[in-house]
Order: structure tokens, then sequence, then C-alpha cells
């Protein structure tokens, strides 16, 4: 596991897409840091790009390799669908 971030630190977030609620659905990519918590054994990390969504550090540091080569300087964005279709339980 890398070490935990800082704020202000440059991470990689994944992209997320759901079926039932689109218009939290996000593009992937470079994001900066707002905060780390460790509750426990846990280290959580929230993005400026998605403040409500905290990342679990262990699993999303695994990831940031793969993500940087999958992303590169691409940032992190919203990417809302507001098909009701998609959106079932506003």
């Amino acid at each position: 596991m890398l070490p935990p971030p800082k704020i202000d630190d440059i991470i990689y977030v994944p992209s997320a897409i759901s079926l039932s609620h689109g218009i939290d659905d996000r593009v992937g990519g470079k994001a900066m840091v707002i905060s780390v918590v460790k509750d426990d054994h846990t280290i959580w990390v929230r993005v400026m790009q998605f403040p409500g969504t905290a990342y679990n550090w262990k699993f999303l540091s695994e990831e940031q390799p793969k993500l940087a080569e999958k992303f590169g300087e691409k940032w992190a964005r919203p990417d809302p669908d507001t098909r009701p279709e998609f959106n079932l339980w506003d």
C-alpha cells in the first residue's frame, strides 16, 4: 500500500456508473485530495471533484498505477445521466 496522500495532493480516482442513480455518474482521472481521515484501521480519502464520496485508500492506492496509465493527464469530472429511467430513486 502506498503512503496515505496529504491534503492538496493529486491522486487518481476511478469512473463510476449507476444504473439507478445516473445523476451521480462520474468519469475518473486526476483529483485533488481535500480530506484524509483514519477510522479504526481504514484510511478514507475525499477529493475535490467528488466531495460526497469517500475512497478506501487501501484499495485505491493499489489501483494508482493502473488509473494513471488509463487516465494520464485527464481530470476526474461529473458525468451525470439525467434520463428518468436511470434515476429511479429521485
